[in-house]
C-alpha cells in the first residue's frame, strides 16, 4: 500500500431506486443504524465526479447507514434521466448506476494527487497486466445548501442538529476520483478529511 499510501474502508456505495424502502430493508432485517441524508443534490463537484458535462442535470440523493464500529454504507439515488458525458472522459456507465447492478467501494487515501497519479500512469501503461479505467481527475464537492441536510424521524442523528451542521461544513472539503478495475468493482478514492 506504499504506493496509495496510508488506506481504510470508507463506505460501499449501494444504487437503490428508492431511499426510505432501502434504508428500512438495510435498517429493519439487518440491523443498520440509519445516519444522515442528503437530498436532492445538484453538485458541480458529484456532476464531474459522474463525468456529466451539464450538473444542473444531474440530481442525486444520499442516505449513509451504519454498523457501528465496523461497515457504512452509503445509499445513492440518481433522480435524473438525462445524461451526456464530458468530452474526453471515459463514459462511467450512467445506465448503470441507475439499474442498481454495481458496487463501489469507497476507501480514503493519506495523499489523494499522488494516488491519482500513480493509477493514471498506471491505466496509461499499455503493457500493464491489468487494464483499469479512470472515470474522472480528482473533483472537489461543491458546498451543500441548507435543505440539502438532514435526518430522517428513523435516524440516530435525528434532532443532532450540530452533528448535521458539521457534516454539511465539511462537505466541499471532500475530494475523490473513481476507478473501474478489471472485475468492474468500481473504487472511490478519497482525500483524508480533518
Amino acid at each position: 500500500m506504499d504506493r496509495i499510501g496510508s488506506v481504510s474502508l470508507a463506505h460501499i456505495h449501494v444504487m437503490v431506486d428508492d431511499l426510505d424502502h432501502a434504508s428500512t430493508f438495510y435498517r429493519e432485517v439487518l440491523d443498520f443504524v440509519e445516519m444522515q441524508s442528503h437530498h436532492d443534490l445538484v453538485n458541480r463537484g458529484l456532476a464531474a465526479y459522474y463525468g456529466v458535462s451539464d450538473p444542473e442535470s444531474f440530481v442525486v440523493s444520499l442516505r449513509f447507514m451504519t454498523w457501528p464500529g465496523s461497515l457504512t454504507i452509503k445509499l445513492i439515488q440518481v433522480k435524473t434521466g438525462h445524461y451526456a458525458a464530458k468530452p474526453g472522459y471515459t463514459p462511467s456507465g450512467y445506465g448503470q448506476l441507475q439499474s442498481g447492478n454495481n458496487a463501489t467501494l469507497s476507501v480514503q487515501v493519506k495523499d489523494l494527487d499522488a494516488t491519482y497519479l500513480h493509477l493514471s500512469r498506471y491505466a496509461r501503461d499499455y503493457s500493464a497486466a491489468y487494464k483499469v479505467q479512470l472515470l474522472s481527475p480528482p473533483v472537489a464537492l461543491s458546498p451543500l445548501l441548507p435543505h440539502q441536510v438532514g435526518a430522517t424521524r428513523n435516524s440516530a442523528l435525528y434532532g443532532h442538529h450540530e452533528i448535521l451542521d458539521e457534516l454539511a461544513r465539511s462537505f466541499p472539503e471532500r475530494r475523490k476520483f473513481q476507478l473501474v478495475d478489471p472485475y468492474g468493482l468500481r473504487w472511490e478514492f478519497n482525500n483524508a478529511t480533518a
